[in-house]
């Protein structure tokens, strides 16, 4: 008895198909991140921005008083002229809450000031 084989050829390990399938796969995988790395960078450098400066312009203190009654109480009067000043060019800043307040040698010597909310457009320098 004599067995007879057939083979039409596309069932080997070199399959043109599946080659071409797993080709096409990478090459989209490939450029899927190539497109995703552009994008992240190009959004970092749209979006990147300096920090805003903040200058103290004038400080004058009214009143500086310690009282020994209770123990160490420190009182103060201090008027201050803060400068914002926004490096940005492409974007402006929106200050939602903003609280200051005086230190001295580490230590906290006023209570913290809100000052108001406001925006700061690009390039813009606030007092």
């Amino acid at each position: 008895m004599a067995v007879v084989v057939k083979e039409c050829g596309s069932h080997g390990s070199s399959s043109p198909r599946l080659l071409n399938f797993l080709r096409r796969n990478i090459i989209c995988l490939v450029i899927f991140i190539i497109v995703t790395i552009i994008g992240i960078v190009l959004a970092w450098v749209i979006l990147h921005s300096p920090k805003p400066h903040f200058i103290l312009q004038d400080a004058t203190v009214f009143s500086f008083n310690v009282s020994g009654d209770p123990p160490n109480v420190l009182s103060s009067s201090i008027q201050t002229t803060l400068i914002s000043r926004n490096l940005n060019g492409k974007t402006g800043i929106n200050y939602d809450r903003l609280d200051v307040y005086a230190s001295y040698q580490s230590q906290q010597i006023t209570l913290p000031t809100s000052i108001p909310a406001a925006y700061q457009g690009y390039e813009e320098v606030n007092c």
